[in-house]
């Protein structure tokens, strides 16, 4: 049956409301990083779509043993920092030529964070959002959805003014305490979501 997140027996969040028809991506595979596979995970996927080129719907699918994942409980849907060093699920924007880029975590407890960069992991700060991100997660035995409404932040244009191209990334962790890394690419020896060469997907908004 459905569960609350971090509990197998209850719903994860209050019910989804009824969603809009439009069209979403098809699903883009994340891919772990070899250096850290994960047994418990078989496959996650994300889809995206952009409403009135002001709000960003997203849908991410981990498949898998989920009573094996450290999936965190649902709590208030707070901003908070290091979210990462838990299961969270990621997204970065950023363009095509310009060095500025924006970073969302977004948590299963419903918690989230925004960051703005004027470089690769430099001039980090928080990123303003007049609303906070929307997000409902629904888990399974043997899948978690994550759902995420975002409305486009005004900010973001100071670091990313055109041309935005996306980078999807989750982190998963097991109840061992052991970590898997997962992107649409990886450049790396190391895992590095910050990575110029992560971004993978092109989107206009």
């Amino acid at each position: 049956g459905r569960s609350r997140c971090g509990n197998l027996r209850e719903f994860c969040h209050r019910p989804a409301a009824r969603r809009e028809r439009a069209s979403y991506t098809a699903g883009m595979k994340l891919r772990p990083h070899p250096s850290f596979p994960s047994a418990d995970v078989r496959d996650i996927t994300a889809q995206v779509r952009v409403r009135d080129g002001v709000r960003l719907d997203l849908v991410y699918r981990l498949k898998g043993d989920i009573s094996r994942l450290a999936v965190p409980a649902l709590a208030q849907p707070i901003r908070a920092d290091d979210l990462w060093q838990q299961t969270c699920f990621e997204l970065f924007v950023t363009d095509a030529e310009g060095t500025g880029y924006a970073e969302f975590n977004f948590s299963p407890s419903t918690a989230w964070a925004a960051y703005r960069f004027t470089g690769y992991r430099e001039g980090m700060q928080p990123l303003p959002l007049a609303h906070a991100p929307r997000i409902e997660c629904e888990a399974r035995a043997q899948h978690l959805d994550l759902h995420v409404s975002l409305a486009v932040p005004a900010a973001i244009a100071t670091v990313v003014p055109v041309m935005r191209r996306l980078a999807i990334s989750a982190v998963v962790q097991d109840h061992a305490g052991a970590m898997s890394y997962w992107a649409l690419v990886h450049h790396a020896d190391k895992p590095d979501f910050h990575h110029r060469d992560a971004v993978a997907y092109a989107l206009e908004f």
